[in-house]
């Protein structure tokens, strides 16, 4: 994901009313990060060369990876993909 802005919550609502009608009002406070760059692979995960499968988070958490890795990782993914959706949860 390229992040292209980073707003907080109330404003994020006031900017986009229609964007801000799915959210949980319990975010509040918290920052939403706007893209319109993403791949999102849901149930349609792929598998990652053997150079980046160190990066995979296995279950849910945050992992830290280098600069490095996320061009490498970029310029896989814009070789082979589209931006976007690809999979469903």
């Amino acid at each position: 994901m390229e992040v292209e802005e980073n707003l907080p919550y109330e404003e994020f609502k006031r900017k986009y009313p229609d964007e801000s009608r799915y959210l949980q009002p319990c975010i509040t406070g918290l920052n939403i990060l706007i893209s319109k760059k993403f791949y999102y692979f849901g149930s349609n995960a792929i598998d990652l060369p053997k150079n980046l499968k160190h990066i995979i988070i296995h279950g849910r958490g945050c992992k830290c990876i280098t600069d490095d890795d996320i061009n490498k990782l970029m310029k896989y993914l814009e070789r082979r993909y589209r931006c976007g959706k690809r999979g469903t949860e």
